[in-house]
């Protein structure tokens, strides 16, 4: 991108004077901070590639698409468009991590997060790490909450979880407009689905690290009526987008009331008296849903029905 070059570079590309020297051999090749290198071509400063044309390339190429081959251009996209100083909306970042986790390539959006300051894909921005979190949901549910999909689904959620943790995530103070996502109801509820169902299935029900009891308790803590209220005078576009999360909650209640350390504890209760008014809301809901959008697909519906083959 020409952003990205030095302005000596971008003399080279942009004056007219100068283009001889790029098109006489043997040109002018330079090295790009990721060390890719690049041959310089004559361009008129009007012709800059639209960034949003681009943008819609990239997703519509990636849009269900399962070749790592395509989708390992992700991050040195990113990378460019970090070095040429272009802002991207949080949405794109949201919806491109969607996409991955929708063909199973979540671990491309981690390989991204691991380096925020180039590719710009910080688990802050809105969306980003409770997509990757309702990924690792999905993965679980098709495998029954069993056997290597289960084990690694949790290794990566909380890989998550412990990169949260990090500054640049949202551990320190949070740019405008980004969020803390250790406070989202949707990353907990995984995280205590996920640990429930390992105790469950490799540790005979014990939660011998403790962690379906730390994380049942935090979820309490944290507020998620404002996803319920009022959810019958919403739009269909707006129950579907509670219900995805509504559900994911309450499924990590139910699997933490298997486990023995929540079953003979104070948090039973409490967790019981959650599902109960969530159940009603979440049944509500879906039938909602259903109602308004008939025979068409929805993601919380298809949520719903997967979840109701294991209940």
């Amino acid at each position: 991108m020409p952003a990205a070059l030095e302005n000596h570079h971008r003399d080279l590309i942009y004056k007219a004077s100068r283009h001889p020297t790029l098109t006489n051999e043997p040109g002018v090749t330079v090295t790009m901070d990721d060390g890719e290198e690049i041959k310089l071509e004559p361009m008129h400063f009007y012709d800059k590639p639209s960034v949003n044309k681009s943008i819609l390339k990239l997703v519509r190429l990636l849009d269900g698409n399962h070749n790592d081959t395509d989708w390992n251009n992700l991050p040195p996209f990113l990378h460019g468009l970090v070095m040429a100083k272009i802002n991207l909306p949080s949405s794109f970042y949201e919806k491109i991590t969607r996409k991955a986790c929708e063909v199973g390539k979540e671990r491309i959006i981690l390989r991204c997060a691991e380096k925020p300051t180039e590719t710009g894909m910080r688990l802050s921005r809105q969306g980003v790490a409770r997509e990757l979190m309702l990924g690792f949901h999905n993965r679980a549910v098709l495998a029954n909450f069993q056997g290597g999909e289960l084990e690694a689904a949790s290794r990566r959620a909380e890989y998550v979880a412990r990169m949260l943790e990090d500054e640049l995530h949202g551990g320190g103070k949070l740019p405008k407009g980004e969020v803390d996502a250790r406070k989202d109801p949707v990353v907990l509820a995984v995280l205590l689905e996920l640990a429930a169902a390992k105790a469950i299935h490799a540790h005979g029900g014990q939660d011998y690290e403790g962690k379906v009891a730390n994380y049942a308790t935090k979820l309490l803590h944290l507020d998620s009526k404002e996803l319920r209220s009022q959810l019958e005078q919403q739009t269909e576009v707006e129950q579907n987008y509670a219900l995805v999360q509504l559900l994911p909650i309450q499924n990590s209640m139910k699997w933490a009331l298997k486990v023995d350390s929540v079953k003979n504890s104070d948090l039973r209760k409490q967790l019981e008296a959650e599902l109960s008014s969530l159940a009603k809301v979440v049944n509500d809901t879906a039938q909602s849903i259903q109602e308004k959008v008939g025979d068409k697909p929805r993601r919380s519906l298809i949520m719903y029905d997967q979840l109701g083959e294991k209940r």
